[in-house]
Order: structure tokens, then C-alpha cells, then sequence
């Protein structure tokens, strides 16, 4: 779902070229991660963690390596991405990847995740606010989620964002850039996904992470299935929570 983070690549990368870079970024994945680790520091033993996204499963692996008492799942909507996070993950027997689109209906049961992740794949959602109230389905009241993404008012990205266009047209292109480029042109401004999530019955507030990134650190408050309005094309929710 995202050339630049963590999953699809855009036209003009090759999947291997993309397994390479995203390798090469490991280390700057896995201090992300370890923070990620850290929220999630208060979930009990066999609770659910979503990845949204899970592209190459970099920062999928490094999480379950962290927390093998959790139970991962990694999502992502291209077959060819989940090959090479089959290869990354290996036989942890605690995460299992699902072939499906996060735009779409999450196949998952209500209830049904303690936490959420996604690292650079919000700017792929055609339907955010779709993408948000399934995210609020699937977990349990005061669960977590948190979305990692590229932020246009970072100083990096205006830098980066101003400058590359230059370089474009003096005919210097380079695919990882260039994909950099146009996920940074997708994202949202601050204050609409503020307001999304406040609407999909999250609270919470955005932190500063490396270069680009903005990290939103969110939990779902009660009232999002007792008050479905927002979400039209979401069912009405168990009542049960899973086993």
C-alpha cells in the first residue's frame, strides 16, 4: 500500500529494488518499531495486534520479535509484497499474514484486536474516514491504535518537498525518491486527521518522529458502538468480546 514505508512500490520501482531498500532502512525501521514496542508495552499476554500495511513485514518482525507473548496479524493488499514478508517474518508462530485491502472492509470479527499499527500507508487510503471507522470496529473499547506517517509541515519534508521538484526538472530522478515525493504529496494536512479520527471516536494527539514522520498515538473511546452515525456502512457491532 506504500512505495515509501513499508509495502507497494510505485511504477518505476521493481520489487526487488524495494526489498533492498527497505532492508538497507532496517535500522531506522527498528528504532520506529521500538517505539511502537513501547506503546504497546500495557497489552497482556495473547492480545491481538493489527498491522495495517504490512508490505515487506521489516516492522512487523522487528515488533514480534520484541513482544513474542502478543499475537500479530500483518495485512496488506499485494500478493507480491506478502511474499517477501513471508521470507521476513519465517516461522514466528505467533504472526500470520492476511492477504486483503485496508481501504476496504477489514475481515476481521468486531472486537476482535487489542492495538492497531500502520506505518506509511495512511496517504494510500482513497477513504480515510472509511479506513477509520473500520479501525474502530475491529478493536476493543480503549484499544490502541497507532499510525505512522509523513507529515508536510515537518521541517525535512518542506525542505525536501520544495527541492525535489527542482531537481526533477533538471532531469535528475531517482525511483526512492520520487516515490518519497509523491506519498508526501497524498498526506493530510494535521488538522483534518485530527478530525477524522475525533469522528471515528478516537482521542489522542501527534508527536514528531524521525525526518518526515508523524507519529499519532490514538485510543478508540467507548461511545464508537453505541453511537454508529458516523460509520454508515459499518454493521452493528458484537456484543461479545472474541475468545
Amino acid at each position: 500500500m506504500t512505495p515509501y514505508g513499508g509495502s507497494m512500490p510505485e511504477e518505476g520501482i521493481s520489487y526487488e529494488d524495494f526489498w533492498r531498500h527497505q532492508t538497507g532502512r532496517r535500522r531506522a525501521v527498528q528504532k520506529t518499531i521500538d517505539g511502537v514496542a513501547e506503546k504497546l508495552a500495557r497489552l497482556a499476554p495473547s492480545d491481538r495486534v493489527l498491522e495495517i500495511g504490512a508490505g515487506t513485514g521489516h516492522a512487523l518482525r522487528h515488533l514480534a520479535e520484541k513482544r513474542p507473548d502478543l499475537r500479530f496479524v500483518g495485512l496488506d493488499n499485494d500478493p507480491k509484497m506478502l511474499t517477501y514478508a513471508r521470507r521476513n517474518v519465517g516461522n514466528l508462530a505467533h504472526v500470520e499474514l492476511c492477504l486483503a485491502d485496508g481501504r476496504e472492509r477489514l475481515p476481521f470479527a468486531d472486537r476482535s484486536f487489542q492495538a492497531v499499527f500502520s506505518e506509511h500507508t495512511f496517504h494510500h487510503m482513497d477513504d480515510l474516514r472509511r479506513t477509520a471507522a473500520e479501525i474502530a470496529r475491529v478493536l476493543v473499547p480503549h484499544g490502541l491504535l497507532v499510525v505512522i506517517d509523513l507529515d508536510r509541515r515537518r521541517p525535512v519534508s518542506r525542505v525536501f518537498g520544495a527541492c525535489y521538484p527542482l531537481l526533477r526538472a533538471a532531469g535528475v530522478r531517482r525511483p526512492i525518491l520520487e516515490a518519497a515525493y509523491i506519498s508526501l504529496r497524498r498526506t493530510r494536512p494535521r488538522d483534518e486527521l485530527r478530525q477524522l479520527f475525533a469522528d471515528a471516536g478516537f482521542v489522542g494527539s501527534p508527536q514528531p518522529g524521525r525526518r518526515m514522520d508523524l507519529i499519532w498515538t490514538l485510543r478508540k473511546t467507548p461511545r464508537v458502538f453505541s453511537e454508529q452515525s458516523f460509520c454508515p456502512v459499518c454493521p452493528s457491532p458484537a456484543t461479545s468480546r472474541p475468545k
